[in-house]
């Protein structure tokens, strides 16, 4: 259990660092407020955000929307460090190389 926690704290630490990181690479991104955590409440971990009121937006032109995915891939490629692997694909590999194995 206590694995568990720290693994949690970790990726939700990694989460605001990404968040910071893409900001300060001009990624347009929610940030989180000043202490953001992780905090640990009650043997649950939370972080917190800026909120944002809702607004209604523009649709985006083609030419804009690969604009900003093109800005956030080089911002995420310019990100040190490692990713923690998303559950669903850990599973879903776990299930493919059994499955591989049966065959």
């Amino acid at each position: 259990m206590f694995y568990c926690l720290i693994i949690a704290y970790h990726i939700l630490e990694r989460e605001l660092q990404v968040a910071r990181h893409l900001q300060t690479s001009g990624v347009p991104v929610l940030l989180p407020i000043h202490n953001a955590g992780p905090h640990d409440v009650d043997g649950k971990w939370a972080i917190f955000w800026s909120y944002v009121p809702a607004t209604q937006l523009e649709p985006l032109s083609p030419e804009h929307a690969v604009s900003l995915v093109n800005d956030l891939s080089l911002a995420m490629k310019s990100l040190t460090g490692s990713f923690p692997v998303l559950g669903v694909w850990e599973r879903t590999c776990q299930a493919a190389a059994k499955t591989e194995r049966t065959i």
